[in-house]
């Protein structure tokens, strides 16, 4: 029975926009060729990775697995398994020691060599960012529950400590410093996370793995992997952590490749493609028929983002795949389009070996020229751009109401730089679809036109699997031209996003089926381009003001392109007749073209001149095929009209009112405006009315510059009725911009809104200062209008350059390296190194090649920073970002890859450019005239001072003074930041223009000419020794320098001989190196710590007798004070190399003589517990036992208490360090030994050198000593020692 106020409501759910397949014809299509579901069709995923076990990706519609293979093409999970080791038997169980220090006890595996491979990885290395996240909460938990359960321990027994007034101060001490210890560790704590184990051996037949991923060394259970293509064998890390992998083995088993899904991004979009749920078909990707290749591109190293290296091996391994398909949800912006390495193979693939490129448009939208590469730029791709439809409000979005169908807001528009159109079709841009494992949830909602490529891919899958069936014959081009035939345009949508428009898959297939004769005789594609416009571009593309007010004729080149394996025969005997057919009025051209096996050109004339200004315009000339009156090719023509800003008052020159525009849901507007000479920065103000509700807008400018990637301002606003909103944007000089503005297309509802644009102009005749000129002087320059100047120059960075110190060439030694027909791709590292004093922020820059990812001409442009124990730290390519590191050396090794040597070689000495954020910014002084800067006078006012439209001020800068100059910037070195020139008028002001700042070396003052000494007598000084004097003090120091190197060589009875006062001569019982000497023999001597405790002893007596300390003093504190020597007393200055000397010698003696103590009190204490131990339970006999010898205790007590009258035994220098450690390993305080072990970790730890490991492995023990409470510390200190000292550098 139904309860009060409740009513039945529909249990239908609109299922059918879970995965977008009704708006494509895909679920008409399935339904009428339920066979054609993609059976027959392999795809491969270029993405982060894919969960190879998530639910809806294991198996096909007709029961075939899913994953035909698995690869990581990125290296981030590859683990150097070259160390080779043989088993030992121990109780029946075969063992090796691995590399982590763990003892691994091996399974009863086949392995006739015997030989067993080795390695570690770190598991945060493999696993994504959100799961590292999740199992470091986790991992927190249960350390902090061993923790607080440490800490209340410790404070228990200080409580009781408290009570018992029997106890020593020390004991309390004692257990405070461990008190503080576990504090101070936990204050740092960063959790190391799991560290596996790595085996690798052949099993006669293949390479197999096995990985440690309980961390216990137990391997009986563990089933062997091999190569994922083999056997298709799926691991997992752990129920708690529930991320899957798979494994990979390269290099002849010295490389083992950990295949894991970093992130969810890969698995939802092969979801989308191919995704089956057999008891849930509604939730079914496009083509749940279709088989899968994970090609992880995504590097982990750097949050996923793809490198030039993952892409390239991709490629290589697509094409021995064989798979048929390819989807990249991947893309950035690019410099130049459709160039590159990546464009090279790639066109390979799409031509040579076809294989179909699918790629998500990029979701830089909305303004024009936002294409994402190379999903819009390349021409091998099938970029597709992002569609929004009703059935995804309802089903994945939930929105209260429908809004017009559209592209998304976000959904990167056309066209290319070069004038192509972009985007060639749209699909939808949103899903639900599975994600791994590890997130702890089936599927998840996302969107992008990383989503909407996978969409269209699958409907491609569909297309192929029924051509497939039909035996129709299909290329890429036949492909990519009955997707753009059947295509549906939106209404209200844009082609620069839609491209063709919606894809139309069941149109498509028949569309292929009617003309499959003619696409299998042909198999040929054609290469449009405009060789004399714009460096050869593939459209018109007409942008700049002069160019839009202009008639433009140009030249079309034709081309038609067959495969490389096509017949002569077929080459002959081509022919094809097309009708040309221009879609607006104000383009002209001829009528009819007749193409032969050869390059064809005719022209095209373009009259922009009668457009309006302001909007953009579009058109396309198409080439249809007479014979079945199919579109073969197009030319696209786009025009943009920009707007000259109009000339007004003195204050309000160069600015723009546009006419109110009225918004709905998804509404896309452009304005296009000239930018005036001079301008540099531009005022955007808008005003919303007739708004129902709050509104949010995007407003989007873009510029384009040849050969570089688009500037654009992004900013969304949240306009209501009658409020305004300005905001500053820079802008360049001369070019056009597009203001576009947004409503985002779920904001329901209307809204009118008011626009305006103002610019403004200051400019500097030179942005840069040679640290050589006393004083630079800038002209700033009032383009515009009337300005106030207040100028700030502001440094940041410094910019050291960095030359390779080595570079090795040679070539990748496995086959993921070499590309088709056996072209062997090479690489080169060069190898720099730093050092830094002190922590700093900084970052390695290529120059130029820092800036391109898929134009660049290499294939890798990878750096890896480690320290100087070979730890990586950071590491990066593309746009590199800034990382803290501490003090210590460093060593950078930066990849290049391609298949000629010859390229490599001319980098050979490339230089690198280290970027350091300072401590602090710099700013530089400025002043109003020339006579202010060169007397340091008032600065410039703060207040500013105003410039008319075409005048000229002169400002002043004057350099820094050699005290201001950063610390470490050395000559040639350059400072870089801005300089800001607009007094503040808006919250977000001006940005600055780039201004650097070359450091010279600083200037070295003239010593000044001596003044002639004043008598000896006069001032108190000793008189000047004699010749003969002279002499003897020089024979003297001669042979103590012979009987030091004596010493050195273990020659102690030639020593003692020649140290004796016959042969030395007598009176020199206190000359200081002779009485050091004495000690570095006494030092250098063998025997047990008493004896030596005695000899050393004895030598530093001789020392400490021989020095006046009170003498010592008395000097020490007069210099201390300044008090002015007494008449006929020499002045301070001229005794203090002699007593400074004196002082060192008394403090070697006395610290000697205490650590000779230390180490006997240490021996004697250790030997007594042994002696102690070994009587424990035995017959003590008769009588009673002899007194124990007395230890030198008490002497150590008084050693320290000398030692510390003349220097700071707590500073925490290393030699004191140890010191203490020894006395407190004697008095056996745990809680001392562990603060004075850890002082000395630390402080080697710090300066990242080559023996940290000695002194951090003696904390892990000294801690491992101090029981069970404290074994999450002991676990956690040896997991770090793992990382810091791996056995090489890390792979790239």
């Amino acid at each position: 029975e139904k309860g009060e106020g409740s009513s039945s409501v529909s249990v239908d759910f609109p299922v059918h926009g879970i995965v977008p397949k009704e708006e494509t014809q895909a679920a008409s299509y399935l339904a009428q060729y339920p066979q054609y579901d993609g059976r027959g069709v392999v795809v491969g995923i270029f993405d982060s990775g894919c969960d190879v076990a998530a639910e809806g990706l294991l198996v096909t519609s007709d029961g075939r697995p899913k994953f035909v293979d698995s690869v990581d093409c990125s290296g981030a999970g590859d683990v150097e398994t070259s160390t080779v080791v043989k088993a030992t038997v121990t109780e029946g169980s075969a063992q090796v020691v691995g590399l982590t220090g763990r003892t691994l006890t091996l399974g009863q595996w086949t392995n006739p060599s015997g030989d067993y491979r080795l390695g570690w990885k770190r598991g945060y290395e493999l696993f994504p960012d959100a799961l590292v996240n999740r199992i470091k909460g986790e991992r927190k938990r249960k350390f902090d529950e061993k923790q607080r359960a440490l800490e209340a321990s410790l404070q228990s027994q200080l409580d009781d400590l408290k009570k018992a007034r029997d106890q020593t101060t020390k004991h309390k001490k004692d257990v405070e410093h461990l008190l503080e210890y576990s504090k101070e560790m936990y204050q740092s704590y960063d959790d190391p996370g799991p560290i596996y184990d790595c085996v690798v051996f052949h099993d006669g037949n293949v390479w197999r793995s096995v990985v440690d991923i309980n961390e216990d060394g137990d391997l009986t259970k563990a089933e062997p992997l091999t190569d994922f293509f083999r056997e298709r064998q799926v691991a997992n890390f752990g129920p708690d952590i529930r991320l899957n992998f798979s494994i990979n083995i390269y290099e002849g088993g010295n490389v083992l490749s950990i295949v894991t899904a970093y992130g969810t991004h890969g698995t939802h979009v092969a979801g989308i493609v191919a995704g089956y749920y057999p008891d849930q078909p509604e939730s079914n990707g496009v083509a749940p028929g279709a088989q899968l290749v994970n090609f992880k591109v995504g590097d982990s190293r750097l949050g996923t983002m793809e490198t030039g290296t993952s892409l390239v091996r991709a490629v290589i391994a697509a094409i021995r795949s064989k798979v048929d398909l390819v989807n990249l949800s991947y893309g950035e912006a690019a410099n130049v389009a459709d160039k590159g390495r990546f464009h090279d193979v790639l066109s390979e693939m799409v031509t040579k070996h076809n294989i179909t490129f699918v790629s998500s448009a990029g979701n830089n939208g909305p303004a024009l020229s936002s294409s994402g590469c190379p999903g819009s730029t390349d021409s091998n791709s099938i970029g597709v751009g992002a569609a929004i439809r009703s059935s995804m409000m309802h089903a994945i979005y939930s929105m209260r109401k429908d809004v017009p169908d559209a592209n998304f807001t976000w959904s990167s528009a056309g066209p290319t730089e070069d004038g192509a159109l972009g985007a060639v079709v749209s699909a939808p841009g949103g899903a639900i679809a599975p994600v791994p494992t590890w997130t702890l949830q089936r599927n998840q909602l996302m969107s992008g036109t990383s989503m909407s490529s996978p969409n269209c891919t699958g409907t491609i899958a569909l297309l192929m699997s029924g051509l497939k069936a039909t035996n129709i014959p299909f290329t890429p081009s036949t492909i990519r031209t009955a997707l753009i035939n059947t295509a549906k345009r939106t209404d209200g949508v844009e082609v620069f996003s839609e491209g063709a428009g919606l894809v139309q898959i069941h149109d498509a297939f028949d569309y292929a089926s009617k003309y499959s004769a003619d696409l299998a005789s042909r198999n040929v594609h054609y290469t449009v381009t405009l060789p004399s416009f714009k460096d050869g571009a593939r459209g018109v593309y007409l942008r700049g003001y002069e160019e839009s007010n202009r008639i433009v004729e140009t030249t079309i080149s034709v081309k038609p392109v067959f495969h490389q394996d096509a017949d002569n025969a077929l080459k002959i005997a081509f022919e094809k007749r097309f009708k040309l057919v221009s879609t607006v009025p104000w383009v002209n051209h001829p009528e009819y073209l007749l193409l032969m096996h050869s390059e064809r050109t005719f022209n095209i004339l373009v009259d922009p001149t009668k457009l309006e200004v302001g909007k953009v315009h579009y058109g396309q000339v198409d080439a249809f095929d007479v014979s079945n009156n199919t579109k073969a090719f197009s030319i696209p023509v786009t025009v943009i009209r920009p707007i000259a800003a109009t000339q007004g008052e003195e204050r309000s020159q160069w600015s723009h009112e546009f006419e109110p525009v009225k918004f709905v849901s998804g509404s896309i507007i452009r304005r296009f405006v000239h930018v005036p000479a001079g301008a540099s920065h531009a005022v955007l103000t808008f005003k919303a009315n007739d708004i129902d509700s709050q509104k949010q807008f995007v407003f989007h400018s873009l510029q384009l510059e040849p050969h570089k990637t688009f500037t654009d301002q992004y900013k969304f606003m949240l306009l209501t009725e009658g409020v305004t909103k300005s905001f500053a944007i820079p802008v360049a000089e001369k070019l056009t911009i597009e203001l576009c503005l947004a409503l985002w297309w779920s904001s329901i509802g209307t809204a009118t809104v008011e626009m305006k644009i103002e610019f403004h102009g200051l400019s500097v005749d030179t942005n840069h200062m040679n640290g050589n000129d006393l004083i630079q002087r800038l002209d700033v320059r009032s383009h515009l209008r009337l300005q106030e100047l207040s100028p700030v120059i502001t440094l940041k960075v410094v910019r050291t350059p960095l030359s390779p110190t080595a570079s090795d060439i040679r070539p990748l030694p496995d086959l993921r390296d070499v590309l088709p027909e056996g072209r062997q791709i090479y690489q080169m590292v060069l190898t720099y190194n730093f050092e830094l004093s002190e922590e700093r922020e900084l970052r390695p820059v290529a120059p130029v090649i820092s800036t391109v990812l898929y134009e660049s001409p290499f294939e890798s442009q990878f750096w890896m920073i480690f320290d100087s124990n070979k730890y990586m730290r950071f590491s990066g390519d593309f746009h590199p970002k800034f990382h803290r590191f501490p003090k210590g050396r460093y060593t950078i090794r930066f990849q290049l890859r391609h298949d000629r040597i010859a390229q490599l070689e001319k980098y050979k000495d490339y230089a690198l450019i280290l970027e350091t954020k300072l401590k602090s910014d710099v700013k530089l002084d400025i002043y109003s005239d020339l006579n202010t800067a060169l007397t340091g006078g008032a600065k410039f006012p703060s207040a500013g001072k105003a410039i008319k439209r075409g005048d000229q001020r002169p400002i002043y800068v004057a350099k820094l003074a050699d005290s201001s100059i950063p610390k470490g910037a050395l000559a040639g070195d350059v400072l870089t930041g801005t300089i800001e020139l607009y007094k503040k008028v808006l919250p977000d002001a001006f940005e600055g223009i780039p201004f650097t700042y070359t450091v010279q070396k600083p200037a070295v003052p003239k010593a000044p000419s001596a003044a002639p000494a004043p008598p000896a007598a006069a001032t108190g000084e000793k008189p000047a020794k004699s010749a003969a004097e002279e002499l003897q003090e020089f024979l003297l120091t001669q042979k103590v320098e012979f009987l030091r190197r004596l010493i050195k060589a273990k020659k102690f009875d030639a020593y003692l001989e020649l140290s004796s006062p016959e042969q030395l001569g007598t009176g020199h019982d206190t000359h200081l190196p002779l009485l050091l000497l004495n000690l570095d023999y006494a030092l250098a001597q063998p025997g047990t710590p008493q004896d030596k405790a005695h000899l050393i002893t004895e030598a530093a007596d001789r020392i400490v007798r021989t020095i006046d300390q009170t003498k010592l003093a008395v000097f020490y504190c007069k210099e201390k004070l300044g008090t002015k020597p007494e008449a006929g007393e020499p002045a301070q200055g001229d005794n203090k190399k002699e007593m400074d000397e004196q002082k060192d010698a008394l403090v070697r003696a006395l610290h000697e003589k205490a650590k000779a103590l230390a180490n006997s009190f240490l021996a004697t204490s250790e030997e007594k517990e042994t002696s102690e131990g070994q009587g424990q339970g035995q017959d003590k006999g008769k009588g009673e036992a002899a007194p124990a010898a007395p230890t030198p205790l008490n002497a150590l007590e008084v050693a320290l208490a000398d030692l510390r009258n003349w220097t700071d035994i707590n500073s925490g220098d290393d030699a004191y360090v140890s010191l203490h450690l020894k006395r407190a390993r004697a008095l056996k305080l745990p809680g001392h030994v562990l603060k004075y072990t850890a002082k000395t970790a630390k402080s080697v730890s710090a300066g990242g050198e080559a023996g940290d490991r000695e002194a951090l492995d003696q904390l892990v023990a000294v801690v491992r000593g101090l029981g069970a409470e404290w074994a999450h510390w002991a676990s956690y200190l040896a997991a770090w020692n793992i990382l810091r000292f791996p056995p090489s550098y890390a792979l790239f």
